[in-house]
C-alpha cells in the first residue's frame, strides 16, 4: 500500500531502498519475511517520501501519506 501511495513500481522502491527488486517481489507476494535491516531500509525510504505507518485498534500495516 505504501508503494502505491507514491505511485512507485517495485523497481523504484528497490532502487531507492538499496535492496534487490527480487526482495520486494518476494516480500509483497508473501514468499519470505524480510530481515530487520531490509524492513528498516524500506521504512526509512518510504517515510522520507511522506508515508507514515500507523497502528489503530491493535491493527498493523496501516499507512497514510502526508505531502511534505
Amino acid at each position: 500500500a505504501a508503494r502505491g501511495l507514491l505511485n512507485w513500481d517495485q523497481s523504484t522502491l528497490a532502487k531507492r531502498a538499496g535492496i534487490a527488486r527480487a526482495t520486494v517481489i518476494d516480500f509483497e507476494s508473501g514468499k519470505r519475511t524480510p530481515s530487520r535491516r531490509t524492513t528498516t531500509s524500506l521504512r526509512t525510504c518510504l517515510e522520507a517520501e511522506g508515508v507514515r505507518f500507523i497502528a489503530e485498534g491493535g491493527e498493523e500495516g496501516c499507512v497514510v501519506f502526508r505531502k511534505q
